[in-house]
């Protein structure tokens, strides 16, 4: 199964097309059992999710066997290097217990600037510590574009990278970076397939912060309808079609979400594409960054 859970929404209000607040206990457990049962397997979240570790660990089916995949904590400015690497020892370690976990399938430094920074060595240090002892299986980096994962593969040694990969934003494909960080052996997990549900939007339901997204999108919708697909088929589509790409997380908010993905992706099968074939559609870089997207209503 190439399709992950993001669980960033299911425990705080995330993304611009979110619908009131995280979803309720029941909710969470329905999503958590629903993909246990379709075979996901890699499950996404982070200390900066809300309490989405907690739930996880309150609700994820005893038998699922999840790979969970976690991040560092978020690192103050003032922070000396060993502060921060104290931090980080003690963020998963209160994430094994939120999570009731005995090791994590990966641990994510969440600002890539600090694997960058004067910082670096000692939180890589500390990963690498974690890594040693059995608590963490892979280390790497959250990025949000390959050029920052390349230079930290460079200096430091990584086996995970999660980065932002869809119709619109293909720059990890189009500069080479995802056969890049292939040939150094890192597995890759890509995030925001539907750029946060606004793939799926009409583009007028767009917030009038980000109208100027509203071209590309009905341009991609457009061609999802020439060629017979829906736009979130064909969004999923040019991401499993990816074959850098090992997981492909997908977020949701409720257990029909998380059904509506699966059955697209059945429908898609081995024919999903057309991935790196398909002719770019413009937009501006900072429309592809969500961070840069606020206020957005």
């Amino acid at each position: 199964m190439k399709i992950g859970l993001g669980t960033a929404q299911l425990g705080q209000r995330y993304g611009i097309s979110h619908r009131g607040e995280a979803p309720d206990a029941s909710s969470v457990a329905e999503i958590l059992a629903r993909a246990a049962r379709a075979g996901i397997r890699v499950i996404d979240t982070a200390p900066a999710y809300g309490d989405s570790e907690a739930r996880i660990g309150r609700h994820a089916p005893p038998a699922a066997g999840f790979r969970i995949v976690t991040k560092t904590p978020l690192h103050e400015a003032g922070d000396s290097a060993l502060r921060c690497a104290a931090r980080v020892r003690t963020s998963v370690q209160r994430s094994l217990e939120r999570l009731g976990a005995d090791t994590l399938s990966g641990v994510l430094e969440h600002r890539p600037a600090e694997l960058l920074s004067g910082r670096g060595d000692a939180i890589h240090r500390a990963l690498a510590e974690l890594q040693g002892q059995g608590l963490v299986e892979r280390i790497g980096v959250s990025c949000h574009d390959a050029g920052d994962a390349l230079e930290i593969a460079r200096r430091h040694r990584i086996d995970l990278v999660q980065l932002p990969v869809n119709a619109l934003d293909r720059r990890a494909l189009d500069d080479g970076g995802l056969a890049a960080l292939r040939e150094h052996g890192i597995e890759i997990h890509a995030r925001s397939p539907f750029l946060q549900g606004a793939l799926l939007m009409r583009p007028r339901q767009l917030p009038k912060a980000l109208a100027p997204l509203g071209a590309a999108i009905a341009a991609f919708q457009e061609r999802a309808r020439r060629v017979g697909r829906s736009p979130l088929d064909a969004a999923l589509a040019f991401v499993l079609g990816l074959e850098a790409v090992d997981v492909v997380l997908c977020g949701v908010q409720s257990r029909r979400e998380l059904s509506q993905i699966l059955a697209a992706a059945e429908r898609i099968g081995p024919a999903a594409g057309p991935g790196r074939d398909s002719e770019p559609i413009p937009v501006a870089p900072r429309w592809l960054d969500p961070s840069q997207w606020a206020p957005t209503r």
